[in-house]
């Protein structure tokens, strides 16, 4: 895979990754089980590494299709489509250099924190709280 450009990496230590993640050209994530939340996709925008993803999981909270990185549909029912629309995806990325260098600077400006997501689920868990409560005291 080297021939054609792609560098498949053993283990990196973390504080060698962040070096590696601004020399690549974009992070493949071509999940097929929904994540939580991805510390690797928060690392890759973080340094400014386009992400080119499954929209499985919460991967959509953290990537705005075509602005700060690239989702595909995840196609379970068809595996040889889903493929062809991820190397389509990448292969559009890779050979713009201009959208690659747009999607890579947004990588950055919208990288949250770990506390920012905190700050994101405690309002969720507020909301469903207060949305709970007022079912209940409609139901009494």
């Amino acid at each position: 895979m080297e021939d054609e450009g792609a560098i498949v990496q053993n283990p990196i230590p973390q504080n060698i990754l962040a070096d590696k993640m601004r020399e690549a050209g974009v992070l493949l994530m071509p999940n097929s089980y929904p994540e939580i939340c991805s510390n690797l996709l928060l690392q890759a925008k973080a340094c400014g590494l386009p992400v080119i993803a499954s929209n499985i999981g919460s991967v959509s909270e953290f990537i705005d299709d075509g602005v700060d990185g690239v989702l595909t549909k995840y196609a379970p029912h068809d595996l040889s489509l889903w493929i062809k629309k991820y190397v389509e995806a990448t292969m559009s990325l890779m050979k713009d250099d201009k959208r690659h260098e747009q999607i890579s600077r947004m990588a950055v400006a919208s990288a949250v924190s770990w506390e920012k997501i905190g700050e994101m689920w405690n309002e969720e868990l507020c909301s469903f709280m207060e949305k709970t409560q007022i079912r209940v005291a409609l139901s009494k």
